[in-house]
């Protein structure tokens, strides 16, 4: 599991793509110096943490990357913290970072054998990305590849609280 704020995020989304057979799920949080990599790591649970006030061009790029992603189906998330610039606290996105990783290492890690296990898309909740309504994978009324992937009901509710002023 890898989880990194700024340049750290920047390197747990690439390193995902580089050994993608190493990797559980990652957090990218405020690490917008990112491109879209090849369909590698589309099976491996991604979650983007944006500042609703950092930068317009990293939120985008980033933003950019789980739409690009979500279009080919890949288990990729993204969330926006309100009042939040690029250097405000983490507090809140490292609690969220944990309820995350700690669905992903249930859901990818064989109790045992220690082999990752896949994470079918369809098991997943999917959230609105604007109007931060969640559903479970089977009720979502729109556009899949434009809405954020989540690990199950538990963290959609999370996620959504999350994003909430």
């Amino acid at each position: 599991m890898l989880q990194g704020y700024s340049a750290g995020g920047v390197y747990s989304y690439n390193f995902s793509h580089f050994k993608p057979e190493r990797v559980i799920a990652f957090v990218n949080i405020r690490g917008g110096g990112i491109g879209t990599t090849s369909s590698t790591n589309n099976h491996i649970p991604g979650l983007m943490l944006l500042g609703e006030n950092d930068e317009s061009s990293r939120n985008q790029r980033m933003t950019n990357v789980v739409l690009s992603k979500r279009d080919e189906g890949g288990l990729f998330g993204l969330a926006i913290e309100p009042d939040m610039d690029h250097f405000g606290g983490l507090f809140t996105s490292w609690r969220l970072t944990r309820a995350f990783l700690s669905a992903a290492l249930d859901r990818r890690l064989n109790e045992d054998t220690n082999t990752l296990m896949s994470v079918p898309e369809n098991s997943g909740w999917f959230g609105n990305n604007t109007t931060k309504e969640i559903y479970n994978f089977d009720d979502y009324p729109n556009n899949t590849e434009n809405a954020s992937w989540l690990i199950n009901e538990t963290f959609a509710e999370k996620w959504k609280a999350y994003q909430e002023d």
